[in-house]
């Protein structure tokens, strides 16, 4: 392959040419594959040193285009000049006079027949430049990532990119150094030179190679012919970020690149460590032959020996070789490890020493905990949910979680403790430790850290529904707690989460953030209610074919937590009944705690109706007792009159709110007992019980005409305190029972007369309340 590129070359007219010291010969810095734009600017380099293996020259001014103005009048000019020329010695001497390339070849075993040559001539170019560094400000309209820009140097081989062979390259086999201002010390160039020299090499056994491989295999080549690429390179940062001091990275990351062999180089030094990593665990002999290997990529071939010898999947031997590099001498923080596509990480470094929330979404995160005193904090990690991999069959989680003792060196894996959020809360930590995640899926994740107090799990006290009057087709959900709520670590989530299930799951579910409504500490339902939250949902539920849903709606906790993590100890749910109305239609809700009987021209047809039922002290708050019933908003015009059948378990009054007053309604008991019974012209909220300050200005009864034997029942509701009365009478006039006879209080009540032994007939109740008498005529049935 190698030759044939050659012989291509020279038949197509691109001689040898042989070059020396002091001759000026034209280069192309800036084209495409290295930076944005393939360039038209041809430089000048002048040759400096020459020998059998390379020249050495230098170009001290190199030009580019202006991308706004498309002229040429953009310079990167050398400042120093004595530098650059003290570059070109130590480069030259490191790879001609001692012998640089003959040992970066040996360690592969590598002949020099083995590397592409495009112009004929063995030597490769070394080329000293100011680069341009591709740094473009958001007045450029270009992305103003730092991690664009600078260069350090690259390995720029004949037509680089197989996709654009326009415009100008250089034909020659080309090592660009960059000695702008502020670059490396010149003691720093060898072992650069030595990594992009390594680059040719590996790119020349396999120019089908993924560009991360060669990269590591670079690294590996270099470090292993003894140039200190690892402990030279390691300073540096991530996104183009150099520390102020002499030990910088050689080179950034360039993710645009994907096609050049500059791509993907933004962790060298990760890379190398990947790759030493594996000569320790399946030899030196198996990196050799992943260099030679042209058929076959390198990724494939690590999985299918880590798997065939050591047993280990691709995650296992991800989780490994990060902890090793964050336990021993292989930490090197501030890089992404990207060796194989898919499976990258971010060593990133926060000491953390008071109460705080943590976002990242880095593949490692490395959290040095440095809590001072004895005070134990407590710590709650909690991934994105729903990262989990298939690998094999197997589902594995998508994280690990490690915790390191850095004074006794153990290591806890705390992997196995993860839900099926992925959270994990950790004991309570004190002192100093390390705390390492493996994020499999580079997804996002949190961390809670906070005073340990021993925070209990957060109860609740309720929940309830009510329809919005202005809009008819949304819902108002409130749920209240004993404390305050959270539903996940991230800091945007402060409040708790519901989820919708209509009871056929052909209608979908929908999940709903609240918001606080109250944050006051109020005495409320015998406790202090922390938090009151709320959210508007939408209540016309639709299948796939727009179909609007009527029935059960089920409202959940979807997530409800506290800072820590710790679920609430009481989970509960609310069941709503939604009604959309066409025509006439009798509808059992809430499990058939509601039962609606609604007539044709009752509603206008279309009309969504919300049902929902809670405890008065909680759906209320005004002192009310009993079950609060919501039955439509109170916005709905209704034409015809409706029946509703409302369980219980004993009749007790009927109320209806009508702005700030409660108004009785008539009701009465069906036959089972079991439902209080009562015809409806309004829709709103009804309260069944005993109000706070009912607005009853006379007394009222109701009595069954019908009794069998067992119990007889009377309800009465007084609007003050009363004395009643209450006889029994047969047909001839003559009293046989006096059930009650004494004083009661404002409220309502259920007076009873036993019946056993009583005959079949005809009976009449005299009930007397203060001064008014009424007469009710019954038939008693017997059993």
């Amino acid at each position: 392959m190698k030759r044939l590129i050659t012989l291509l070359l020279s038949v197509a007219g691109f001689a040898t040419a042989e070059y020396n010291v002091g001759d000026r010969i034209p280069v192309v810095l800036d084209h495409f594959g290295i930076i944005f734009e393939r360039d038209t600017v041809i430089d000048t380099a002048t040759i400096l040193y020459k020998g059998a293996d390379c020249y050495v020259a230098a170009c001290y001014i190199n030009r580019y285009v202006n991308k706004k103005t498309g002229l040429i009048d953009s310079t990167n000019t050398v400042a120093d000049t004595a530098f650059v020329d003290s570059v070109a010695q130590v480069v030259y001497e490191d790879f001609q006079t001692n012998g640089g390339k003959s040992k970066l070849l040996s360690v592969m075993g590598v002949e020099p027949s083995d590397l592409v040559d495009v112009d004929g001539d063995p030597r490769v170019f070394i080329i000293l430049a100011p680069v341009y560094p591709g740094k473009k400000g958001a007045a450029d309209n270009y992305n103003s990532d730092p991690g664009l820009y600078p260069f350090f140097g690259y390995f720029d081989p004949f037509n680089e990119d197989t996709t654009d062979t326009t415009g100008l390259s250089n034909k020659k086999e080309m090592l660009v150094l960059d000695v702008s201002p502020g670059g490396v010390p010149a003691s720093g160039y060898p072992a650069l030179l030595a990594y992009l020299y390594s680059r040719y090499v590996m790119w020349s056994l396999d120019p089908k190679e993924e560009l991360i491989s060669i990269t590591g295999l670079a690294m590996y080549n270099a470090f292993k012919a003894g140039y200190d690429v690892k402990e030279g390179f390691v300073a540096g940062r991530c996104y183009g970020g150099l520390d102020d001091n002499t030990n910088r990275s050689l080179y950034s990351y360039t993710y645009y690149y994907t096609n050049s062999p500059v791509a993907r180089e933004q962790d060298k030094e990760r890379s190398l460590l990947w790759f030493l990593w594996l000569d320790e665990k399946l030899g030196d002999d198996f990196i050799k032959e992943l260099a030679f290997n042209k058929d076959y990529l390198a990724r494939y071939q690590i999985t299918e020996k880590l798997s065939s010898q050591l047993g280990l999947n691709m995650p296992d031997a991800f989780t490994q070789f990060a902890l090793t590099c964050a336990l021993n001498h292989y930490n090197v923080s501030g890089y992404t490890f990207s060796s194989l596509p898919g499976y990258q990480i971010f060593t990133g470094s926060k000491a953390v020493s008071s109460p705080q929330r943590i976002k990242e979404n880095g593949q490692v995160i490395y959290v040095p905990f440095k809590k001072a005193g004895s005070q134990a904090m407590d710590i709650y990690f909690k991934g994105q949910e729903g990262n989990k991999m298939v690998i094999s069959g197997d589902t594995v989680p998508g994280f690990r979680v490690f915790v390191f003792d850095t004074t006794t060196k153990d290591l806890t894996d705390y992997t196995d403790q993860l839900d099926t959020i992925n959270r994990v809360i950790l004991p309570q930590i004190s002192g100093k430790h390390n705390i390492y995640v493996i994020n499999i899926n580079t997804s996002t994740y949190y961390f809670w850290i906070g005073p340990g107090a021993g925070e209990p799990a957060p109860e609740l006290i309720g929940m309830y529904s009510i329809q919005n009057p202005a809009f008819l087709k949304v819902a108002d959900i409130y749920l209240a707690s004993k404390h305050i709520l959270y539903s996940d670590a991230s800091p945007a989530d402060t409040t708790p989460k519901i989820v919708l299930e209509p009871a056929d799951p052909s209608y979908n579910s929908a999940i709903y953030k609240l918001s606080t409504f109250l944050t006051n500490d109020t005495a409320y339902h015998g406790s202090v209610m922390k938090r009151l939250y709320t959210t508007g949902v939408s209540i016309e539920l639709k299948d796939q074919f727009g179909n609007v849903f009527s029935g059960d709606v089920y409202v959940k906790l979807y997530r409800a937590m506290n800072k820590l993590g710790i679920d609430v100890s009481n989970p509960m749910e609310d069941t709503l009944g939604l009604v959309h109305i066409y025509g006439a239609g009798t509808y059992s809700l809430i499990g058939g705690n509601v039962i609606l009987d609604i007539p044709q021209g009752s509603m206008a047809n279309g009309t969504l109706l919300l049902v929902d039922k809670a405890d008065a002290k909680l759906a209320l708050a005004d002192g009310s007792e009993g079950t609060v019933f919501q039955i439509g908003a109170s916005s709905i015009p209704v034409m015809r009159p409706f029946t509703v059948w409302l369980a219980t378990d004993g009749l007790r009054g009927l109320y209806y709110k009508n702005g700030d007053r409660w108004e009785p309604i008539q009701a009465y008991m069906s036959p089972d007992n079991t439902y209080l019974v009562a015809t409806l012209s309004k829709t709103g909220t009804y309260l069944l019980g005993r109000p706070s300050a009912p607005e009853l200005t006379v007394p009222e009864l109701w009595a069954p005409t019908a009794i069998r034997e067992g119990e007889a029942k009377v309800f009465l509701s007084l609007p003050s305190a009363s004395s009643v009365s209450w006889s029994v009478y047969d047909v001839s006039g003559k009293r046989i029972a006096q059930p009650y006879e004494g004083t009661l209080d404002q409220g309502s009540y259920v007076l009873t007369w036993n019946t056993s032994g009583t005959s079949s007939g005809i009976y009449f109740y005299r009930i007397t309340v203060n001064e008014e008498t009424h007469l009710r005529k019954v038939a008693f049935i017997g059993r």
